[in-house]
């Protein structure tokens, strides 16, 4: 029996006594009314005919109202302080929950941080290095390098744990129209195909098209993403967080240059409001490195 199932069980027996108690707590309330007052009356009334009863009538009838004003008082009073106990404990496991979970958004903000921090400084190094031989193989080398803390800390940034996870940038290709594998980083029970998209083909695609980040908690649930799944791939592709890559060059058009994937095979693993932000800027350090090759 869990805890729930447990003050379940004690609010039914509290409730349970309540009721046999409500008649008792009913009458106490009916003399303290009605009858109390009455049978003072009566007795002064009748004072000189109950003559040396007068008195112990008086302090019996005192004593039943002290009784029923402490039995008003009671009943009911345990089962009151039950439910107040309740309710603090429950605000108090709510508190405890909420407070769990910024922890955890904090830890994993100073861990993005820091994988930002990293990417920024291979651009850094990029833009230094002197004698640097631009070409696809250096910028496969620069992304990689760019995303080894991110892959490095997916269980602090993302909550990945025996989740199989997948990292990936895709490059666009205009002379064939469609998007490349540059880099991945997957998960050892995820069969790669590196497979190819074309723009608005998958959630590599839709992501390209829309120019936008996207995040899904289930793309099995999603119209959009769903009918580009495979059965394989709803075993491996979930949750789905990408970030296009734009261009840094003024004379080239605003499409973006790539896509930046990072998907779970469970539901809900990304939270929109700490990995979108992340994803945007890291796809944005990635499009410096991309700048930086082709020059």
């Amino acid at each position: 029996m869990n805890v729930t199932d447990s003050l379940s069980e004690i609010e039914r027996h509290f409730r349970e006594r309540a009721q046999k108690r409500q008649w008792v707590s009913i009458l106490a309330a009916a003399y303290l009314r009605l009858g109390f007052p009455a049978l003072l009356s009566l007795t002064i009334l009748y004072k000189s005919d109950l003559g040396g009863a007068f008195w112990p009538i008086i302090i019996v009838t005192s004593l039943v109202q002290v009784l029923s004003v402490l039995i008003r008082a009671s009943t009911g009073k345990s089962e009151y302080a039950f439910f107040e106990y309740r309710d603090l404990e429950r605000e108090h496991d709510e508190l405890q929950a909420q407070h769990v979970d910024e922890k955890a958004r904090s830890r994993s903000a100073v861990y993005a941080i820091q994988a930002l921090r990293h990417a920024s400084q291979v651009v850094i190094d990029a833009l230094a290095a002197p004698d640097v031989n631009h070409g696809e193989n250096t910028l496969e080398d620069l992304v990689r390098e760019a995303l080894f803390p991110v892959v490095g800390f997916r269980e602090e940034i993302f909550e990945f744990s025996g989740e199989r996870y997948n990292f990936a940038v895709y490059r666009y290709n205009p002379e064939r129209d469609v998007l490349e594998v540059l880099y991945r980083d997957v998960h050892r029970d995820i069969p790669r195909q590196d497979r190819e998209w074309e723009p608005g083909f998958g959630h590599v695609g839709f992501c390209f098209i829309r120019e936008e980040a996207v995040l899904s908690h289930d793309v099995t649930d999603s119209e959009e993403l769903a009918d580009d799944q495979s059965d394989t791939d709803d075993e491996h592709y979930v949750s789905i967080a990408a970030a296009p890559i734009f261009s840094l060059a003024p004379e080239e058009n605003e499409d973006p240059r790539g896509v930046l994937i990072v998907t779970s095979n469970e539901s809900h693993q990304f939270e929109k409001a700490i990995h979108r932000p992340f994803l945007i800027t890291l796809a944005n350090i990635l499009a410096i490195l991309f700048h930086i090759a082709d020059n």
